[in-house]
């Protein structure tokens, strides 16, 4: 082989190696610029799926709020009525000890007035006996 066989190889190689390289950045680029495109793609698949969906979600949340919101006006109606007719109960039982109370003071001051009223009637007779 020739020294200008040698160089003209060399150079041949040079440029495939050159063609090559600038192929593969090609090709590099272009797989670059596609998955961002993909990208883009999923998102916008992505976006617009979400939006579909959106006015199913929403109606499916209020849903869940409302039967929670039912759930938690029972439970606390529930717990404040059992609070409330205990207290009820409560006052009445108070009530009745009272009004027992009221009756048995008057019950004994009736008995006080007629033994005074006895009392005094028994004395007055006495008192003109002498």
């Amino acid at each position: 082989m020739t020294l200008a066989h040698q160089i003209y190889e060399r150079k041949l190689k040079r440029l495939g190696i050159k063609i090559l390289k600038a192929c593969l950045k090609e090709v590099q680029d272009n797989f670059d610029h596609n998955r961002r495109h993909r990208d883009h793609f999923l998102q916008r698949q992505c976006f617009k799926a979400w939006t579909k969906a959106l006015p199913d979600m929403r109606k499916e949340n209020f849903y869940h709020e409302a039967i929670q919101d039912k759930l938690i006006k029972e439970f606390c109606f529930k717990r404040l009525a059992k609070k409330v007719f205990g207290r009820w109960n409560e006052y009445l039982e108070e009530e009745r000890r009272l009004k027992f109370k009221d009756v048995q003071k008057q019950y004994l001051w009736s008995k006080v007035n007629t033994w005074l009223t006895d009392y005094k009637q028994k004395k007055t007779p006495d008192s003109e006996k002498l």
